[in-house]
């Protein structure tokens, strides 16, 4: 459990989906600022609270965590690397300009949130982070990054099929670029 002033946990109930669960969280947030994260121990109670820090220094833009791959303790060179390519592309691909695209934790304003289209962002796997983070940049609205270590999994596996997951954010990531230049999210 997250102890930090003014943080509340909302708890879904349901079938497991991370983007679904981010999404319901966010249609039933009551506070003026939004915290997303991971439950399995991934994204590290630390890294939310540096968030939180920069917030009150700068109340303005979203917050977002990049990982600090070389100080990244579980992961093999070949994760790191395939990390880094994925990333690189996307951030390319979108025109971002954060380095981190896929970790997904993040503080931003609950009202800016509900102003993009959710149910357009939040689906598949960690596909909605880069989605969320392009619509958010198209909106001018400021992107401020901190670093963050990539916590040790303290529940549930890691994905088993890295390759499918590999294929299924490329396609994604496809999908989203042809459909911002076609105006399609409209």
């Amino acid at each position: 459990e997250i102890v930090l002033p003014h943080v509340y946990t909302i708890r879904r109930t349901g079938p497991p989906s991370l983007a679904r669960s981010l999404h319901d969280g966010l249609i039933l947030a009551k506070g003026n600022w939004v915290a997303c994260m991971d439950s399995d121990g991934n994204h590290r109670p630390y890294d939310l609270e540096q968030l939180v820090l920069h917030l009150k220094k700068n109340m303005h833009g979203w917050f977002v965590a990049q990982r600090t791959y070389f100080l990244d303790p579980q992961y093999t060179w070949a994760h790191r690397l395939f990390s880094w390519f994925m990333n690189t592309l996307i951030q390319a691909v979108c025109n971002l300009p954060t380095r981190d695209n896929t970790f997904g934790l993040f503080v931003a304003p609950t009202s800016e949130l509900r102003h993009l289209p959710l149910e357009k962002i939040f689906s598949g796997h960690g596909e909605y982070y880069f989605r969320l983070l392009s619509f958010a940049h198209q909106k001018n609205i400021p992107l401020i990054t901190v670093d963050a270590i990539h916590g040790v999994r303290a529940m549930g596996a890691s994905d088993a099929r890295p390759v499918k997951r590999f294929f299924s954010y490329i396609k994604t990531l496809l999908i989203h670029y042809y459909t911002l230049r076609a105006n399609l999210y409209v």
